[in-house]
């Protein structure tokens, strides 16, 4: 699952590396939907590790700062398997980024909120709407990880 998108011809890509939360309850994904680099997406929330922080650690805390739905490092289920891709970005820099998922059940839905301004809204959904309607590939096979 670690596909990249490499060009020979690019420049050295910056290496980053960040969380996901795929947080279930009750048979429900917990869903964002954000602009990115104005491009709606639905995904997952998912973050960048602050300097002291465990990758578990950013999970919850990237969750909680975008949704406004809080998880615990208690109630993680495990970690799924890294993936990597690469991009640009509008000023140019080439990134090559890693995603560290981990799995979450939670007993409640909380109050689901956007809470930052590049997330459009955050919601519940079925997991099949989820893989029907998930922009990235990449996401949506991380999510069938959980479900089969």
């Amino acid at each position: 699952m670690n596909a990249k998108i490499s060009n020979p011809n690019s420049p050295q890509p910056q290496a980053e590396t960040c969380a996901m939360a795929v947080v279930m309850c009750q048979g429900k994904i917990l869903a964002t939907v954000e602009d990115i680099y104005g491009k709606q997406t639905l995904s997952l929330p998912k973050g960048h590790q602050e300097p002291g922080e465990t990758l578990l650690q950013t999970a919850t805390r990237e969750c909680f700062e975008e949704t406004n739905v809080a998880i615990s490092p208690l109630e993680v289920v495990r970690q799924l398997p890294p993936y990597t891709y690469c991009f640009s970005t509008p000023q140019g820099i080439f990134v090559e980024k890693t995603v560290v998922p981990f799995l979450f059940e939670i007993g409640s839905f909380g109050h689901p909120l956007p809470k930052e301004k590049r997330m459009l809204s955050v919601q519940w959904m079925d997991v099949q709407q989820f893989l029907q309607q998930c922009t990235h590939q990449n996401v949506r096979q991380v999510v069938l990880q959980v479900v089969q």
